[in-house]
């Protein structure tokens, strides 16, 4: 299973970009464009920006990749499985289509899979 790596960390103080481009990511602030930012209550600023150190420490390292994959293999159900959906494939004429089984994963796939990197760090 391959898990898509960073080539280098990214986050809230790693990105510099200007307020010009918007859709490349946070600036160094994390604001995305003139109006964007960081949306969680003041009392969570401190806690999201520790992560957020951590994480690009962390993000380095070839061993913390390691446990996330072992994680996402055993506790998640990566890698979710295809299903070839033959009856919808030949309702519209033929164009192979497959379904990726996100539903399949523990407790569905957004909530493990946003917890499956912070438990790691």
């Amino acid at each position: 299973m391959s898990t898509v790596k960073p080539k280098q960390a990214v986050g809230i103080a790693a990105t510099g970009n200007s307020a010009a481009d918007p859709f490349s990511g946070p600036d160094a602030h994390g604001h995305f464009g003139r109006y964007g930012g960081i949306f969680v209550g003041e009392t969570l600023i401190a806690a999201v920006e520790e992560l957020d150190q951590v994480y690009n420490t962390m993000a380095r390292k070839p061993e913390f990749w390691a446990e996330f994959d072992r994680d996402l293999k055993y506790y998640v159900g990566r890698p979710s499985p295809l299903y070839v959906a033959e009856r919808l494939t030949a309702h519209f004429g033929g164009a192979k289509i497959v379904l990726k089984r996100e539903d399949l994963n523990h407790t569905g796939a957004h909530k493990i899979n946003n917890v499956a990197t912070r438990q790691s760090l």
